[in-house]
């Protein structure tokens, strides 16, 4: 089954490491893969250059933590194929840390079933119809199967890499535009922790759709990969093992009225073309972890957030309270790490 621990099979040196093997995907020639981040399969690789891991490497199951770092080729059910480079610097942009492997003959439920969770649909729920408030659910190697709301959409977060001990080639911070960002409810007090990389985040419907990819966390918040840059970045398409042609998945908005939802869409496009204007600044400021757009303090009406590593008089200084009419929202998030 998906939703469950995994990784590559040289990710110890000093320590080891394993994340979470996310979904079933397949190419344009129905070839099928393992799809999880780069940094659980890849090794959080770096391209062009000599820092990357090499192609066809081992992908086991369960992942070297559950074997106290020993390795056993027996248990591959994958080898690497292709991922997303991560590209490190305040300057350079990624969207995704991605990454596929393609499996062995009868290793994975052909119908890519998640444990606890069961198939899913291979129709996602793209970045453009996603509305803050939409409830959510992932299951993960370390938190297993938890519930969330989407609390905010189109962040650019500053995020950091390390662990060397796992055998990773990537260190340092890597910036990433146009993420999404999950809040645990309920009695869960994290969406998402430790090696949950790499696992789907679903809408909580009887056939769930896809709505990204979990690979970092600051805090309770989680940082999510949008699922259709992802597919696009990999050129793949997830497995159908459910049938779901449904519209925008359950949110705690659910009985606004068609105007309120009018509203809110128009108050997000507003904050977004401010944001663009203005996070370049913000996110050079050192005690910056992110920014993004979330709820403002009324109905249908968005803010833009800026969330701190630590919310600090000095900090608050330096943020205005709003811009070109848009309100801002300070947060103490803590700093963004790769799981």
């Amino acid at each position: 089954m998906l939703g469950i621990s995994g990784g590559n099979i040289n990710s110890v040196a000093g320590s080891c490491c394993a994340g979470t093997l996310g979904a079933l995907v397949h190419d344009l020639k129905g070839k099928q893969y393992v799809l999880s981040t780069n940094t659980v399969l890849a090794r959080a690789s770096v391209t062009p250059g000599r820092f990357h891991a090499l192609v066809g490497e081992k992908i086991i199951q369960p992942g070297l933590v559950e074997t106290q770092c020993a390795k056993d080729p027996s248990t591959t059910i994958a080898n690497l194929t292709r991922w997303v480079p991560l590209r490190f610097g305040l300057h350079n942009s990624n969207t995704v840390d991605g990454a596929i492997a393609s499996l062995l003959p009868g290793m994975v439920d052909p119908d890519g079933y998640i444990f606890n969770i069961g198939p899913i649909s291979a129709n996602t729920i793209p970045q453009k119809q996603l509305q803050i408030g939409h409830y959510v659910q992932k299951m993960g190697r370390t938190s297993c199967l938890t519930e969330g709301q989407i609390d905010a959409i189109d962040a650019t977060a500053k995020v950091a890499y390390g662990n060397s001990e796992c055998h990773t080639y990537a260190s340092g911070h890597a910036t990433f535009y146009h993420q999404i960002l999950i809040f645990p409810v309920g009695a869960f007090a994290e969406f998402g922790n430790g090696s949950d990389s790499g696992s789907m985040v679903l809408t909580e419907e009887s056939c769930p759709r896809a709505i990204g990819m979990v690979f970092a966390a600051a805090g309770s918040l989680t940082l999510v990969n949008p699922i259709d840059l992802v597919l696009k970045a990999l050129k793949v398409a997830l497995v159908n093992g459910c049938t779901n042609e449904g519209g925008p998945p359950p949110s705690e908005h659910g009985l606004a009225t068609t105007e309120a939802t009018r509203a809110l869409s128009e108050s997000i496009e507003q904050v977004r073309m401010v944001k663009d204007r203005h996070e370049g600044a913000l996110l050079k400021l050192d005690n910056v972890a992110a920014t993004a757009i979330g709820p403002g303090d009324h109905d249908g009406q968005a803010a833009m957030l800026v969330l701190l590593k630590k919310d600090t008089r000095e900090s608050r200084a330096q943020i205005p309270t709003q811009i070109e009419g848009v309100p801002v929202k300070i947060i103490e998030s803590g700093e963004f790490s790769a799981m």
